[in-house]
């Protein structure tokens, strides 16, 4: 986002300044929350930037983006403006973290599994289980771990300003009911091309079959996988549900979409827009992750009332299980994943 200005503007600029004796301070204004902050200084530019995603507008991540240009659009008195691409209307998750590193695009809010390439702390996330629950996350997520799962993104001119979420991934099937890792004996899953992901699920006894998320409901009606796994915002919205017979809530993976913006971006900000951006992300992040998990109830209950697929709510017993097979494999990952982090994620969650 390159901008110039004129020498014979500028010049013109710097008199009157001379001749009007000195500025004015920024007037206060009230926020949405109702506190009233010093607006920043008008520095005479404006920035139109663009938030681009790859999901519907009828979920909770496409609100929580509305809620974050919402603030940041106030709070800047206009000067700033955030234009909301969803659907991929702007290409893929990959293509759009590539067109953020320069800067051509200045947000987006990825699957955490597509950061691991930019920073290998970042693939902790993806490991089954390593998040407890909803309320140990914010230790993790809003805490100073934070920095050290994320921080590297910053040398690939990405950062991390807040963190979404999609909800817990679940298991959905095509004919078997499942309540422990022995029963997908023979089961064909889609899972995403994530190491981590089809070591899992190979080693509950299914078979994992890496596929793009845009073939999974015609390999799914197809027969091509028998099995895959989602957040319950997914199954519903993509309408697997329609053409699989289970969904068990195996609670797997707590679905991390970190809130990323360019760096190239970033830095070329004034440094009062910056700390808007970085504040409003930081507010938004914690209420988006609520209303995800809230909205899983409402996925559910509409699944249930189809009456096209039975959801199986697994015993604390049951997931142990899963929980046992994941953790037998972290071990695995010590090359690509410190061990120390491993254990300082699980440290921050203990009482939890």
């Amino acid at each position: 986002m390159k901008r110039t200005i004129a020498l014979g503007t500028l010049i013109i600029f710097v008199l009157a300044m001379l001749l009007s004796g000195c500025g004015s301070q920024p007037a206060a204004t009230a926020t949405s929350t109702g506190q009233t902050a010093a607006a920043p200084a008008d520095t005479g530019e404006t920035f139109k930037l663009k938030l681009a995603h790859t999901v519907a507008e009828d979920t909770p991540i496409h609100k929580g983006a509305i809620e974050f240009k919402n603030l940041v659009e106030e709070r800047t008195n206009g000067k700033v403006t955030i234009e909301l691409y969803p659907n991929a209307s702007l290409g893929d998750n990959r293509a759009v973290l590539e067109a953020m590193q320069f800067g051509t695009i200045d947000f987006t809010i990825p699957n955490v599994s597509l950061l691991s390439g930019f920073t290998p702390n970042t693939a902790v996330l993806e490991l089954p289980y390593i998040i407890k629950n909803h309320e140990s996350a914010k230790a993790v997520l809003e805490g100073e771990i934070r920095d050290q799962i994320f921080g590297g993104l910053e040398d690939a001119d990405l950062k991390c300003i807040g963190t979404f979420l999609q909800g817990w991934r679940n298991l959905t099937t095509a004919k078997t009911p499942v309540h422990a890792p022995a029963d997908l004996k023979g089961v064909k899953i889609r899972t995403m091309d994530s190491a981590i992901h089809m070591d899992f699920w190979n080693a509950t006894s299914a078979s994992a079959v890496p596929l793009p998320f845009s073939e999974l409901f015609t390999g799914l009606q197809q027969g091509a996988v028998d099995a895959q796994e989602n957040p319950y915002v997914n199954i519903w919205t993509q309408g697997y549900y329609e053409v699989q017979d289970y969904l068990i809530e195996t609670q797997h993976i707590y679905d991390v979409t970190p809130f990323i913006m360019s760096k190239i971006t970033y830095d070329k900000l004034p440094a009062e827009y910056q700390k808007v951006i970085v504040e409003a992300a930081e507010e938004v992040s914690p209420k988006q992750r609520d209303a995800a998990l809230a909205a899983e109830d409402d996925y559910k209950q509409k699944i249930i009332e189809t009456g096209k697929c039975q959801v199986i709510e697994l015993t604390a017993e049951e997931r142990q299980q899963f929980m046992d097979v994941a953790q037998s494999l972290y071990g695995n990952y010590s090359e690509k994943i410190k061990p120390e982090l491993v254990e300082a994620v699980l440290a921050t969650q203990e009482g939890k």
